[in-house]
């Protein structure tokens, strides 16, 4: 299995870069040549990358790269398609550097998903909240997806903070709205790999509501204890604790391990009324880990709960929920993560061959840096 990035000399002169990734070996990946046109043809974008957050979601969204249609995203040239290239989509911020939009003014900055690369040429139309990319390659996507917004200029703290946990948090939010009108009395949560961001942001939000406990990697329990936001916490090892917990249980599963998923199935049964698959940190795609288990199984969509959610309150409503509720996670969080800047295609590459074998630690934040 192939580990290293690969450099391609450049045929003509490079404006940029991309890191391309094996569809079926996510530890290969391609560093590639972008070279800009002078000039942004009608409804079109050149942008260059500041900043991209990467984490266990950045990894779900390559597992599904098919399923769900991400790679249709940022599709890399047919060679390379062919060859079983992809790009992975991040979130984060880039500013333009040519706009064929009027009303988009180069220099603006943008926050939304982006390819792992320095520069790019984007075919956008205006939509009610900012911009919306357009392509046929981009038809059946959901609208969650296609859509950036221009963000204020900031501190590289703010921006960074906004990359790391806008996207990881919605989840959570969503999520959490989710369980507190489904939750019957008495039933304890049991969140699968706590320590993933986007649960550890379900957890703070459902503090009080009902009984919350994690199970997580041995490495990362006393590290959890310390943001005391379970009321138990069981390592995968003591997993077999478990078996007391008392009344109905429903599982929400971070990990997408199907052998771990079985295991606790069995060591819960038969009080596991339900289980709800929601990200893939261990690999592999969501809900595929579930197949064949006996016991309820859903595939939590974000976008879709994000959407009910706004024809419920309205989007202003949603987002000033949303942000003040990011608002006060962006501040209890701060003690407990750090953020770690990956500066330049050679530390973005290995910073996500790094994250693909789980080697960095739970609690650091990962900004990619193309330019820098």
């Amino acid at each position: 299995m192939g580990q290293r990035a690969q450099r391609v000399p450049p045929q003509e002169p490079c404006n940029g870069w991309r890191l391309l990734v094996d569809r079926q070996d996510f530890g290969r990946t391609l560093q590639r040549p972008v070279v800009l046109p002078e000039e942004a043809a009608p409804g079109e974008l050149h942008l260059a990358v500041e900043r991209l957050a990467l984490s266990a979601n950045t990894l779900t969204y390559a597992s599904m790269g098919d399923s769900l249609g991400f790679w249709s995203l940022y599709p890399p040239d047919e060679a390379d398609a062919a060859a079983g290239w992809a790009q992975v989509p991040a979130w984060g911020h880039a500013r333009v550097l040519a706009s064929g939009l009027p009303g988009v003014a180069p220099g603006s900055r943008w926050f939304g998903l982006w390819p792992l690369a320095s520069v790019l040429r984007l075919q956008v139309m205006p939509a009610r909240q900012g911009l919306r990319a357009v392509g046929p390659a981009r038809a059946g996507l959901n609208p969650v997806y296609q859509q950036y917004r221009e963000a204020p200029t900031g501190d590289e703290a703010a921006l960074a903070a906004q990359a790391c946990w806008q996207p990881l948090f919605i989840t959570s939010f969503a999520l959490a709205q989710r369980l507190a009108l489904e939750l019957a009395p008495g039933t304890s949560v049991i969140l699968v790999s706590a320590a993933s961001k986007t649960a550890l942001g379900l957890a703070h939000l459902m503090g009080g509501r009902t009984r919350l406990l994690g199970l997580s990697s041995a490495r990362n329990t006393a590290w959890l204890r310390e943001m005391a936001l379970f009321e138990r916490l069981v390592s995968y090892e003591a997993m077999p604790e478990l078996a007391d917990t008392a009344g109905p249980v429903l599982v929400v599963d971070f990990s997408g391990n199907a052998a771990l998923l079985g295991r606790l199935l069995q060591t819960l049964a038969p009080r596991c009324q339900r289980l709800l698959c929601v990200g893939s940190t261990h690999g592999g795609e969501v809900g595929a880990a579930a197949q064949g288990l006996r016991v309820p199984t859903e595939v939590f969509s974000g976008p879709r709960q994000i959407q009910a959610l706004v024809a419920d309150w309205g989007a202003g409503e949603f987002d000033q929920r949303l942000q003040e509720a990011l608002g006060w996670w962006t501040e209890v969080q701060r003690p407990w993560f750090e953020y770690r800047h990956l500066d330049g295609r050679d530390a973005i590459a290995a910073g996500w061959l790094r994250l693909q074998r789980n080697e960095w630690p739970a609690s650091s934040l990962l900004v990619a840096r193309p330019g820098s």
